[in-house]
């Protein structure tokens, strides 16, 4: 796929590539860590490659890992959900240029399934990317805690 800077693609991590996941997610765990507490052992890892309702997700660019997300149906909001983006992590060299909402969308696409994600609210870049991603879709409703903000919201983009 072209439009950003660079073909890109979205792929799902297979289980041998499960250490380099990992790197990835102790690089996005450190940065939340300015922002919050952060637990860096991230219990629910292993989960992602026996559980059958979670997935974890690289997006490449130019053929090289640029990107991360986790994908389950655990929403922090606690109310039910299809699918709730756990973790969503781009790496700084492949930041503002378009890969970020390029692999979000490509990962809701337009299946009417009812998708959840949470932003703390600190971390001031990430909750503006998720306000644009999120404002075409139907149904959008945050919910403000204290430290996050939850989108909840139909994957169906508005006309």
């Amino acid at each position: 796929m072209n439009g950003t800077e660079g073909a890109w693609r979205v792929r799902k991590v297979e289980q041998g590539e499960g250490a380099q996941l990992r790197t990835l997610l102790n690089q996005h765990l450190l940065e939340l860590s300015a922002y919050a507490e952060i637990d860096q052992a991230y219990p629910y890892f292993p989960l992602y490659f026996t559980e059958a309702d979670r997935s974890a997700w690289f997006v490449e660019v130019d053929q090289a890992v640029a990107g991360f997300a986790l994908v389950n149906r655990h929403a922090v909001s606690g109310l039910s959900t299809d699918r709730a983006l756990a973790e969503f992590y781009i790496l700084p060299h492949a930041r503002r240029r378009g890969i970020g909402r390029a692999f979000a969308n490509s990962l809701i696409g337009a299946s009417g399934l009812q998708w959840e994600l949470s932003v703390l609210k600190a971390n001031v870049l990430a909750l503006d990317f998720w306000r644009r991603v999120c404002r075409p879709y139907r149904h959008l409703h945050v919910i403000e805690t204290e430290e996050q903000s939850i989108f909840r919201f139909r994957a169906v983009k508005r006309r």
